[in-house]
């Protein structure tokens, strides 16, 4: 038997289950599907929310970047330089904390936009690869496959 004390950390303990029975990615995946961008006020910014661990503040800041730049993601390098560190750093940071690389958690932010695209527009495959960041659908659908282990084809809205 489980307990705990409300809805976030309810959230929090069955991602940490999660993690431990899966992987760190399951659980990003898992969690985006509670997760959008209601944190953003009205003049586009973003407010700390309710599930933000303290102490975590460097790493909701890359992850910040990472969402805000999901369309033309940044290469590795870019991104530690707008987070103020180095590469390496940056890459020690998230197999700290997530248990993988920054470049995998960017993808997985990637797909899980695409799918959310996929599904509730009516943008073809080709617009959604480019809106999630991808060259082109191929790319897309290569990627989408890998991770969800099923095609985008199959999770698009049906007009």
């Amino acid at each position: 038997m489980w307990t705990c004390g409300g809805a976030s950390t309810a959230l929090e303990l069955i991602l940490a289950f999660i993690t431990e029975q899966f992987s760190a990615a399951k659980a990003f995946m898992t969690s985006s599907m509670f997760m959008h961008d209601a944190s953003l006020n009205r003049d586009g910014v973003r407010m700390p929310t309710a599930l933000s661990v303290p102490g975590r503040s460097r790493m909701d800041a890359i992850i910040n970047i990472m969402v805000e730049t999901r369309e033309t993601p940044l290469s590795l390098t870019a991104l530690a330089e707008r987070a103020h560190m180095s590469t390496r750093t940056l890459n020690r940071l998230f197999k700290a904390e997530l248990g993988m690389a920054p470049g995998q958690y960017y993808q997985n932010i990637r797909l899980v936009y695409a799918r959310e695209m996929a599904e509730n527009t009516a943008l073809g495959l080709r617009e959604v690869a480019i809106r999630s960041g991808y060259s082109g659908a191929s790319a897309l659908s290569k990627a989408f496959q890998k991770a969800y282990g099923h095609s985008v084809r199959q999770v698009e809205k049906k007009s």
